[in-house]
């Protein structure tokens, strides 16, 4: 009896690893991944690396930084500087009258800006006659402007801040006056001109002021 018993306990235990087994190997057949399916997953993952890659490419290659490394600098701040100089020297004390600054507008907007041109117009007469006959006032600046032109540490090619020092003069009764503003310009020197500017007129040789 205790032969046949064993016997049968063993069967049982028999049986139960087949049906183990079995469920094993129906599970592995429906929950394994297809070969189709992991092709599939495979290849959209190498598309998305793909993209990431090349979007960094296009960041990378895009940022001021990368363009500013494969930019001529020195050329550029150098025609900048003429470009400037040549309107700022002209616009204060280069026409004797409406006439000849008209007809040297449309140059000046590119050189200096427009609004820039605007400003340095009325800076050619006497304040009060400027107010009081904005459009036919007498110019009376001398010939003899100077500026100098400095550039702070360009980060971004297509907003460098430009510095002119500018030094003019007019003449009342014989007598020369001297007059000193600072000129500061946002200057794309990518394309060779201004974005905006500002000035600071000085009012002593400490170089205290007021800017507009």
């Amino acid at each position: 009896m205790e032969e046949n018993f064993e016997s049968t306990n063993q069967k049982v235990w028999r049986y139960f690893s087949y049906v183990i087994a079995l469920i094993g190997i129906i599970s592995a057949v429906v929950f394994a991944p297809k070969t189709g399916a992991l092709t599939d997953v495979n290849k959209k993952i190498n598309q998305t690396e793909s993209q990431i890659a090349e979007t960094k490419k296009v960041i990378k290659e895009n940022s001021p930084a990368n363009e500013k490394r494969n930019f001529d600098l020195t050329k550029a701040e150098k025609k900048a500087q003429d470009n400037l100089y040549s309107g700022i020297t002209y616009a204060l004390g280069g026409a004797k009258n409406h006439e000849e600054f008209k007809a040297h507008e449309a140059i000046l907007n590119k050189l200096i800006g427009e609004d820039m041109t605007k400003k340095l117009l009325k800076y050619n007469g006497e304040r009060g006659e400027v107010v009081n006959n904005p459009d036919n006032f007498k110019f009376d600046l001398l010939n003899k402007t100077d500026a100098q032109i400095t550039f702070s540490p360009v980060n971004d090619i297509h907003h460098a801040q430009v510095n002119a020092v500018t030094t003019y003069y007019s003449k009342d009764n014989d007598k020369e006056k001297k007059f000193r503003s600072l000129l500061i310009f946002d200057y794309d020197l990518a394309k060779q001109k201004v974005n905006s500017s500002k000035i600071t007129n000085f009012d002593d040789a400490n170089l205290s002021g007021n800017q507009e």
